[in-house]
Order: C-alpha cells, then structure tokens, then sequence
C-alpha cells in the first residue's frame, strides 16, 4: 500500500472566500480549526471540486448545500427567448462577490508544488459554436459556460447544461460515483440522510470492510453484533438497524444514540474513502468527549492502512485534545491547520505533533 499522499501541500486561489491560500504542508490526517465564517467549510468543498474535477452534480450539490440555488431555476440560470443565461448562483463560488459573469477571476485548487500532481483550473468563458454540439441553431449554443481544467485535460460546462440538470434534480442522488478520485463527504450530523449512507454500505455489505464498520461502533456500544438495512429507499427510505446482544429482534441503530448514528456514517464514510480523500466537518458532532480519542485512534488507524487523507473541521478544543491524544497512541505526526479570516483573504497556520502537544498540556487556545 503506498503511503504516498495525495495532496502534499494545498493551493486554493480565487474560491469563495479565499482569495489566495497556501498550505505549506499537509499530514495524513488533518484537522481544521478556525472562528466561524474562516472558510473551513469552504475549503471541504474546494476538495470536493478537486477530486471529481469539477463535476457538474458537485457544483450543484455545492450550490445547494448552501441554499444558492433556492431562487427558481428560471431566475438563476435559464435563459428567457433570447436574453442570456442568468448567473447568479455560479458567482458564489468566485472570489470576492462579482457581480457579473465577466468579472471572474478563476478558481484554482490543488497542490503548491503543480509539477507531478495536477491542479483543478475553473475559468469564466463564452460557449461558442463549437461547444454547442447539443444545439441545432449554432446561435442558440453560444453563452456564459465554465471551462474546466484538470492536468491539462481540458473541457467547457454550458451553463444550459447546468440547467437542465438541475430542473432533473438528479444531483440528490449517488454523486459519489462521479468523483475521479475516490472521495466520501460527511456533513454535520442529521444532514446526511439515509440513503446515501445506504449506498455506502452497499458498497462493503459481506467484505471485511463490513467488520471494520461494526468494529468502531462498539466503540459506543459494545452490545452490537451485527448491522444491516431494512426498507425502500423510494418508500420510506433505508434505514440502519442493529441485532443486538441485548434484542432477539433488530431494532433501528438510531434506538442506539445519536453517537451511535454518527460513529456509523463516520466509520463507513472512512473505509469507502480507500485511496482517496475523507472530509468530514464538524467531526465531534454527537459525540461524548470521552469517547472522541477512541474515534480519532480508529480514524487514524484506517487512514494509515486504506491509504486515506483525511481533512476534518471542528470548533471543540476537547475534539483538539483527542486528535492529539490519538496521534500521540498511534505514533502518527498529524497537521492542525489554524484559519484566520484577514481582511478580504484568509491565511493558514500549521500546527504539527510537538507544537499541538504544548497547546493541549497547557491550554493555549489555537483554535
């Protein structure tokens, strides 16, 4: 297994609220910390765009997780007879509140170092004839479209495109087949529902991965023996059930705790993220103090041994505490990265192994 990571160093430029932020080095594991409205969220997403390359259910998911996408879509980006498409949801992703679509200056995300590892470039341009291949009437295909730059391979997104897909609202659905490289999101706690966490178990249902799952979440409960699923997702949706030692019959793992809940999306969403990306925000959300190091040394280790980076955000000095204790148990040198909003930019501070250490005896606020 190579333990080579997949982002080094991190360049995210002209995306939200970054206007230009530079991460010198990055860990295996890395946990993000800043004031509200510092941008760690926002980074998440940059990392989401890099690792399906700018996906067109991405964006939209993205947009849509932030209610940028609640106006019509006739109001947002469809085009009326012959006016030009409208733009306003897309301009949230860029830098600096433009206000027209040829004001963007363009997002750019990936490693500092671009020379091996390619970088994610998404630019404002014109869709022109050419590009218009969907279109009978070569007039009706020119207009605003984005185009997309990943290592040199380069495409353009037609807004219209955008359109359509959002009036199919298809991106509600498994977005994570898209990613080019393997990547698994984990929101706050309550806002992933079900059904995506179906599929994920889907995905490692009767391999070993299935027991790495089960593992962690006797972390909580230890009476667990087995998990599954019951129901249809288009009825009433698929939901999480647990035979326990205590129950002849399975009963719903939300019966169970909303840590338990959690500690299971948390540990499937990390085995189905093998050789790729975790990013989980609001790591600690549900989760008694008490059992955080537990978490965190499980977290570690499946991200050592399935070849993950993980990139996790919080506001909790005891998830602080217990991401240092853990590393400290799995002898692993995490990064803490510190984001501080200046101005109209963000910056980064970069706290490794001894430096977190000192912070956490002495309690020095780094958050």
């Amino acid at each position: 297994m190579s333990d080579k990571l997949k982002l080094p160093s991190l360049w995210i430029k002209g995306f939200r609220c970054f206007g230009s932020l530079k991460i010198e080095r990055l860990g295996r594991v890395n946990l993000i910390v800043g004031k509200n409205n510092s941008g760690k969220s926002s980074l998440l997403e940059a990392l989401r765009l890099y690792a399906s390359e700018a996906h067109p259910l991405v964006l939209l998911e993205i947009l849509e997780s932030r209610n940028e996408m609640a106006e019509p879509p006739e109001e947002v980006l469809l085009r009326k007879v012959d006016e030009p498409i409208r733009v306003p949801a897309v301009l949230h992703l860029f830098h600096g509140y433009p206000q027209a679509f040829g004001e963007l200056a363009p997002i750019e995300v990936g490693p500092i170092e671009a020379d091996r590892i390619p970088s994610l470039v998404i630019a404002a341009t014109e869709q022109t004839a050419e590009h218009g291949h969907r279109r009978q009437n070569s007039l009706q295909s020119r207009g605003p479209a984005l185009r997309i730059d990943f290592g040199g391979r380069e495409r353009i997104l037609p807004l219209e495109e955008l359109v359509e897909l959002l009036n199919r609202r298809r991106f509600y659905y498994d977005s994570e087949a898209v990613f080019r490289l393997p990547c698994v999101s984990l929101g706050r706690a309550g806002t992933d529902r079900f059904n995506k966490v179906a599929r994920l178990w889907d995905r490692v249902a009767l391999t070993e991965k299935e027991s790495l799952v089960e593992e962690g979440l006797r972390i909580l409960s230890p009476e667990i023996e087995r998990v599954s699923f019951v129901g249809e997702e288009k009825l009433t949706g698929r939901i999480p059930v647990a035979r326990t030692a205590r129950s002849p019959k399975p009963v719903p793992l939300g019966n169970l705790g909303g840590g338990v809940n959690r500690v299971f999306e948390l540990m499937l969403s990390t085995v189905n993220a093998e050789g790729g990306l975790l990013l989980v925000d609001e790591f600690e959300d549900d989760l008694h103090y008490s059992v955080q190091p537990q978490i965190w040394q499980k977290v570690f280790h499946l991200a050592e041994n399935l070849n993950i980076q993980v990139f996790a955000t919080t506001h909790s000095w005891d998830c602080v505490k217990a991401f240092q204790d853990a590393a400290a148990s799995q002898q692993q040198e995490p990064v803490l990265i510190r984001l501080t909003r200046l101005d109209d930019d963000v910056v980064a501070d970069i706290f490794e192994q001894r430096e977190i250490t000192i912070a956490t005896q002495n309690e020095i606020e780094i958050r």
